[in-house]
């Protein structure tokens, strides 16, 4: 599963689906993570959660909120057939 935290002083709309060509997402394992922040010092970077193996969930909270919280092959059958039951 994974557990996303976002911060909590933007709003949840900006921290979603702010999108810009400068922006990357990667995943690292913790015994790396201080090493790519060291690689990206003086730059913008955000930790935005971690994976688990407790659950099969993705979870994202937006400071006490919790705006997700589902299965994720729930997620993946709708991200997968689209629209398609809809129509």
């Amino acid at each position: 599963g994974l557990d996303i935290t976002l911060d909590a002083a933007t709003p949840s709309i900006i921290a979603l689906f702010n999108e810009t060509p400068g922006q990357i997402v990667i995943e690292v394992s913790p015994a790396n993570a201080a090493a790519v922040k060291s690689a990206f010092a003086g730059l913008p970077i955000t930790e935005l959660g971690s994976a688990t193996a407790s659950h099969a969930r993705l979870s994202v909270t937006h400071g006490e909120k919790t705006i997700l919280n589902e299965d994720i092959a729930e997620l993946k059958a709708l991200w997968k057939g689209g629209l398609a039951r809809w129509y």
